[in-house]
Formats: C-alpha cells, structure tokens, sequence
C-alpha cells in the first residue's frame, strides 16, 4: 500500500455478497485485505466509501448472480466502478470452504478470486432484452394457468356426468363454442355458480395467453424481424420455438461458434469417469 493518500492508479478489488438487507464487502489491493464491513444495500454508499478511503484508485468488484438482477451491476459501472456478475458454481471453492459458508467467506472469496483473474462474467443482457424475456416467461407460467383452468373445469364436467355434444366438443376439447353451450344451470344454484367460475376463468386465462403472445410477436416483430423469419425457417421450429430462443438468447452473434452455443443450451456432452467406472452422459445443466 502507498503510504500517501494519493492511490492513482492502484487496483482495488471488491468481492460482494449481495442481499436484500445488506452486503458483506471485502477489499483487497497488491494481495492484501485491506477492508472488510456490511453495509447497506446501495451502490452509492460503496462508491463513497472507495472514494473516501482509496482516492484516485481503480475500482473491480464482482458479485454472484441471482434474486437481484442486474440491476446492482448497471449502478456500480454508472459509478466508475468496473463490476461483473459471475456464476456462482464458477467461483473456485474447496471441500472445507464449502462446508465453512458465510457472508464474510463468500465476499473474501470473490475478492481473492477476482485479483487473481480467475472470475469471469457473464453475459448480462440489456433491459429491453431482459424485459422481453420476462415476458415471454410470463408466457411459459401462463400456459400453466390455462392448463389448471382446463383440468379443472374437465374434472368437475367428469364428476357430474355432462358430456358435451359432438357439434359443440370433439374429442373432449373445451373450444369457444363448448365454453358458451355450458352457459347451463345444473340441480342447484351452488353448483351452477361453480360451473360457470370454472368457465369463466378458462375464458379470461385464453384471452390472457392470447394477448401475450400478440404482444411478444408484435415486439419481436418491430426489433428483430429478420432473425424471427430465419428461425421460422428451420425445420423443426415453430413460431413459439423462435420467439422463446430470442427472448432468451438475444444476440446469437455473442458465440464464436456452434460449439459454444451448444454448450451454453447444455448439449454438450460429459464424462465423469475414475479407474474402471466411466459415467457418460449426452446432457448437462445449462449455465446462466
């Protein structure tokens, strides 16, 4: 450490364990720790605090990613401070420190493994892109919501014997046309009400789904139409495929090559064998 207040030029590297409440904060300069505290969860306070204490330093921090998105790591580099996330199976770790896990341990460890350079981060998308993933996710949760609507309302017409007509139904599925004839009154007025709750929330479930869908078509549509059509034009995917690979992936040019690509889907094969057991497998989990 210079023996000045003058840290022009010196490299200062954060590791942070980010929660709700707090953060657990350790600094680390020429292999050494300099500074460990909490503090609240504001970046302008960590940005004070490095500004205070190591005036005219440059400042890298790190942090695992998770509940609270990027968010943290927009304001940091707003700050002047060169911050990435990392994945938190990425951070070395041995058997004793994964057994001995704390929020001082963790913050130690990311800053350590920061000034070695042995962190990588990973790819943040921007917010437009990260809100038409969220939507397209609240697509996938949607879809949930309309098969629970439709098994329930299948179970009750089971339970009490109402077979819908040919015209009306085929093969048992609820169309429009089905969902207006069950506009039926059954032995009492408590079971009709149920009936008809049942009905009505398959309805209003559909038109969610549909306005959705409409709207992550329409968006894709207006940013990114010529990567839409080349997906369409794959066989084997569809309109729904394709706007959930760009909601997801956005940039494919952010892979050098089909290998990585694979690897980032988790198609990339594995092996974990010892001695004479050979344990193969054709997937693995996909990173972050």
């Amino acid at each position: 450490m210079q023996n000045s207040n003058d840290f022009n030029g010196q490299k200062f590297h954060v590791g942070l364990d980010v929660h709700k409440k707090s953060w657990a904060v350790t600094i680390r300069s020429l292999g050494v720790e300099v500074a460990h505290f909490s503090q609240p969860p504001v970046a302008e306070a960590l940005s004070s605090y490095l500004q205070r204490n190591f005036p005219g330093g440059e400042y890298y921090s790190a942090y695992e990613a998770g509940f609270c998105g990027t968010g943290t790591h927009e304001q940091l580099c707003k700050l002047g401070i060169k911050n990435i996330l990392v994945h938190a199976a990425d951070i070395p770790a041995t058997d004793k420190q994964k057994k001995n896990k704390t929020d001082l341990h963790d913050s130690r460890a990311i800053a350590v493994h920061l000034e070695k350079g042995n962190l990588e981060g990973i790819h943040v998308l921007t917010q437009e892109q990260q809100e038409l993933r969220s939507l397209f996710r609240l697509r996938e949760s949607k879809v949930g919501d309309v098969t629970r609507a439709n098994n329930r309302l299948k179970s009750f017409l089971m339970y009490y014997s109402i077979t819908l007509p040919e015209t009306v139904s085929k093969n048992g599925f609820l169309s429009g046309r089905a969902l207006e004839w069950l506009d039926i009154e059954l032995g009492c007025a408590s079971g009709t009400l149920v009936l008809q709750q049942y009905t009505e929330e398959l309805k209003y479930q559909r038109k969610q789904l549909s306005q959705i869908t409409k709207s992550i078509r329409g968006e894709i549509l207006a940013g990114d139409k010529q990567t839409y059509e080349n997906l369409l034009s794959i066989p084997g995917i569809g309109s729904i495929t394709a706007m959930g690979l760009i909601a997801e992936v956005a940039d494919f040019t952010r892979f050098d090559d089909p290998d990585e690509y694979a690897s980032y889907l988790g198609l990339c094969p594995w092996e974990d064998s010892s001695g004479e057991i050979i344990k193969k497998n054709k997937r693995c989990p996909a990173p972050l």
